[in-house]
């Protein structure tokens, strides 16, 4: 009888435990979902602020030392290069050298030897 009422007494306790231990997983559930969440939103915040050039906060003096850097290939680049509208107002870069080197990263070009006479006029 006592025998019984021991082992009774021990799932009581397990049960206890195992009652301790799914509320903590549960708690724990609440808090990994807030973490995916705030991760989730800190992503899509950078994303914006990447794609946001005013959100960069980028000092008067950051921006003045940066065009100091770039300002003679900027100069370069712009002597080498005049620019078309196109009818939906987006521009084209034109070439003026044959043999044009520059870097024109993701803008549209192509060298004035391709440019319609009709259009010179444009440019």
């Amino acid at each position: 009888e006592q025998l019984k009422l021991v082992q009774f007494k021990i799932r009581q306790q397990d049960m206890c435990h195992a009652q301790s231990i799914c509320d903590s997983l549960d708690s724990l559930a609440v808090q990994s979902r807030h973490i995916a969440s705030e991760a989730h939103h800190s992503i899509m915040l950078s994303q914006a602020v990447a794609e946001t050039p005013a959100m960069w906060c980028i000092t008067l003096k950051q921006l003045k030392e940066w065009h100091g850097r770039i300002q003679s290939d900027l100069h370069s680049y712009c002597e080498a290069h005049d620019v078309i509208y196109n009818k939906d107002g987006t521009c084209c870069h034109i070439c003026v050298n044959k043999n044009c080197t520059s870097d024109h990263k993701d803008a549209a070009f192509k060298p004035r030897a391709e440019v319609p006479k009709k259009h010179e006029s444009l440019i």
